[in-house]
């Protein structure tokens, strides 16, 4: 810090130097940069200094660099004068060459050129950089060699080699950002030996000027700062008129006009013909650039308690155009500007209060493939994963990491783990059978208290991307998407929501069993097509929600009843149950041995105390992958990895899902019990993908789906056991009724049609009457509502109807 002070105070002349002076730094009419005679302060040339290689040529406009007033600076960046050396003495050239300047300022341009030109040739990291070459000189070769006209600038190598510029650049980036433009451009013309329109884009902020969406103000008007948030909405790209044609009616005169902060002023004298108001607008001899704005939001995690998340528009041209999508979590680097509003859209009338937005110079998506110039090579990063992957017992310390302060469910961590990794994507729409998910669902149900919140934040924290909701505060089109009112454009837009936020990334849902029987309704789209149709306000779309749902969901009456079905017990539809690979079932069950390990395991958090609970039990916290690193690999591992089935996977599959299918056996009624559908297969080799996936395998082996059919297993034999019988029946997910139970129904339904066909007088039946003859006949007691859902299967067979407010039935044959 004291260096950057030395550095900064530095650039402050001696109060005798004669050749700067405040009062003589008036604007020049053709540019934004003005010149002063190296030996009279008060004689200003209008004129700019001829262009040689000693100075840099006038910038040429471009989307990012607007003319807009100063603002005005703070105290902390107060670096307005030329740069000297330590003696004082002036490195911006001889004193005879004229001093040119940033307007407003005492800034010299020469200066700022040449040092930011030594910065591009000679720069080189510190640690770690062992190249011979300088560091910017690389990717300026990498550039060329790819074609590319943009080169990404770490402005924390700026502020290390010279800080003085770095908080120039900060404080007058419209001017600096230009002649940094021009600085890469001639040191690419020395190079290459060819002209190429090339930019550099900076990144990395200081920490100082990285700034929440709430601490935006004012003070910050036309400075560089950096932003994190998520992306919420991105607009149409649409055409920015940056130079205007214009042709006179009259003799046919032409002449471009450059936008002007945002104004385009038509020419109101021919200087050809001197005719007035002759010119018209060539539209097709204008010049655009793509334009798009984005909407960022604060992310969920970073909103203070009891106010709603902020918001801030960003401006995108050119290649930054659809570089992020909605629900993207991005670091931004921009420009901080103003713009009054209008009155109204007639009136040329502006109010006091602007608007304001971010001039995007730099956006990086967080959590994907790092940027393009980074100089990492890529041949260094799949070695580091690879270590990780080839490491012992890969499998469990990574299922250790999730939520380690979470004691036991192993189980549950895993197949949370492999919902983490997912499946390989297919795509079969050349052959008409669509799109299959490779996103893996999981479903936690338990009792209250059973960490399954805790789960889900962890998940939430280690995804890609994603979001994290309550069932209890969430609507079907909150989980979908909304129509709202666009503040710039006055349309009528599309906002995304939860399940479309969390494209190719995994929604969390918290308390899945409060959500209304109608937003659980449009979940069956998105977790099987993986898509949102949307037809509302005129506005017809299908968005993509590619997204793996983890859900927690609590029993209806608190405790979870070991004589009810699962469906019974938290009254969720069969046909949205089924939609689940993996439901796991967690119970607080009273077991001494369990509660004093359990225990000691919190009581060990408290005391930081990493010590095993109990000495004879293998744990992998130890050995566990951090936080960061495992998202990283995770991240990794989505982007390379895409396993296929091997032969002998392939064998086994088939084999485990006819064993599976064998298990069920003969119920009540003939009604055989279904173990296994076509839905679980297309599960299990979901999850044996991504068993081989998290140890970047390209081949599933017969391990993976070995372990894949273990979890599954262990899973159903939980959630779809009959039990009255005991007896593993998958329809108890699928259809809400085990064989056991529809056969039980048919066999009452032909007891009930015998007793009505014997019944001694004809007309209506009083079901009360019913049950008591039934009752009376039959050896077990039945009850009123079994009596009555044996009833309606009589109804559906057309052989009865209900009369007297279904409180009779009459006999139809």
């Amino acid at each position: 810090m004291a260096s950057e002070e030395r550095s900064v105070n530095s650039m402050t002349p001696d109060s005798g130097d004669s050749n700067v002076d405040d009062r003589a730094m008036v604007p020049e009419t053709p540019g934004r940069y003005s010149t002063t005679s190296g030996g009279d302060t008060d004689a200003v040339d209008p004129t700019p200094a001829p262009i040689t290689p000693s100075a840099p040529p006038t910038p040429t406009r471009s989307p990012r660099h607007i003319d807009l007033p100063r603002g005005t600076l703070n105290e902390v960046h107060d670096a307005r004068t030329p740069m000297t050396d330590d003696d004082g003495t002036s490195t911006g050239g001889t004193s005879n060459r004229p001093k040119r300047v940033i307007w407003g300022t005492d800034v010299n341009v020469d200066e700022c050129f040449d040092k930011l030109t030594e910065f591009l040739k000679n720069y080189k990291p510190g640690e770690g950089y062992s190249d011979t070459a300088a560091y910017y000189s690389r990717l300026l070769d990498k550039a060329h060699d790819l074609e590319e006209s943009v080169v990404n600038v770490d402005l924390q190598h700026l502020l290390e080699h010279e800080p003085a510029l770095y908080t120039m650049l900060v404080n007058f980036p419209t001017e600096i950002i230009g002649i940094f433009d021009l600085a890469i451009q001639s040191f690419y013309r020395e190079k290459f030996n060819e002209d190429k329109p090339i930019e550099v884009r900076t990144f990395n902020l200081r920490e100082k000027e990285m700034y929440s969406l709430r601490e935006l103000d004012p003070t910050l008007i036309n400075q560089v700062i950096g932003i994190r948030g998520m992306v919420i909405r991105c607009s149409q790209v649409v055409p920015d008129l940056y130079r205007g044609f214009y042709r006179c009616i009259r003799c046919g005169h032409s002449e471009a006009v450059d936008v002007d902060r945002g104004l385009l002023v038509e020419p109101v004298v021919c200087v050809n013909c001197d005719s007035r108001s002759s010119f018209e607008m060539i539209h097709n001899r204008g010049m655009f650039n793509d334009k798009q704005m984005v909407k960022i939001q604060e992310a969920p995690e970073s909103i203070p308690q009891g106010e709603t998340p902020s918001t801030v528009t960003v401006i995108a041209y050119e290649s930054l155009v659809d570089s992020v999508k909605p629900g993207d979590r991005v670091d931004i680097t921009g420009i901080f500007r103003a713009v009054p509003m209008r009155i109204s859209q007639r009136q040329r009338t502006v109010r006091n209060v602007f608007r304001t937005y971010l001039d995007l110079i730099h956006v990086k998506v967080t959590m994907s493939k790092a940027d393009g110039d980074v100089l990492e090579d890529e041949t260094s990063r799949d070695e580091r994963m690879a270590e990780v992957a080839r490491s012992e017992n890969v499998y469990e310390r990574l299922a250790a990491s999730i939520a380690p302060s979470i004691y036991g469910m192993d189980d549950v961590k895993k197949g949370v783990l492999l919902q983490l990794f997912g499946g390989s994507q297919k795509d079969f729409s050349d052959k008409g059978w669509g799109r299959i998910r490779s996103e893996i669902n999981v479903l936690l149900v338990g009792d209250p208290g059973t960490s399954k919140s805790q789960i889900l934040r962890y998940v939430h924290r280690l995804a890609p991307r994603g979001i994290y909701t309550s069932g209890s505060g969430s609507s079907a089109v909150g989980l979908t998407a909304y129509v709202a009112r666009d503040v710039d454009s006055g349309e009528l837009v599309l906002e995304s929501g939860a399940l479309v936020l969390s494209d190719q990334g995994i929604c969390c849902v918290d308390e899945f069993d409060k959500m209304s029987d109608y937003t659980r309704s449009i979940l069956h789209e998105a977790m099987e097509q993986q898509t949102i149709s949307v037809a509302k306000a005129g506005i017809i779309a299908t968005l993509n929600a590619r997204t793996s749902l983890l859900a927690a969901a609590n029993p209806v009456d608190s405790r979870y009843d070991p004589k009810k079905t699962v469906v019974d017990n938290i009254q969720l539809p069969p046909t949205l149950l089924s939609r689940f690979d993996l439901i796991f079932l967690i119970l607080d069950q009273v077991d001494i041995e369990s509660d004093k390990r359990l225990a000691k395991h919190i009581v060990s958090l408290f005391y930081d105390n990493n010590n095993n609970a109990s000495g004879n039990e293998t744990s992998y916290i130890g050995t566990s992958i951090g936080g960061q690193k495992l998202l990283e690999y995770i991240a990794y591992a989505r982007e390379k990895v895409k396993p296929r089935l091997s032969d002998a996977a392939s064998d086994k599959l088939v084999e485990l899902y006819v064993a599976m299918r064998k298990r069920g056996g003969e119920g009540v009624g003939g009604v055989r019990t279904v173990t296994a559908t076509p839905r679980n297969l297309e599960s299990l080799v979901r999850m044996s993908e991504a068993r081989a996936k998290l140890e970047l395998r390209e081949v599933v082996e017969v391990s993976d789906v070995d372990e894949a059919h273990r979890l599954m297993v262990s899973a159903i034999a939980q959630v779809a056991t009959d039990p009255t019988t005991g007896l593993l029946d998958i329809d108890l997910l699928n259809a809400g009724q085990s064989a056991h139970q529809r056969g039980k129904a048919r066999d009452l339904a032909n007891m009930l049609w015998a007793t009505l066909s014997n019944w001694e007088s004809g007309g209506d039946v009083r079901l009360n009457m019913l049950l008591q003859k039934t009752n009376e006949d039959a050896s077990v007691r039945i009850k009123e509502t079994e009596m009555k859902k044996a009833l309606k299967l009589l109804e559906e067979e057309d052989k009865i109807v209900f009369t007297s407010s279904r409180l009779a039935v009459r006999r139809l044959i």
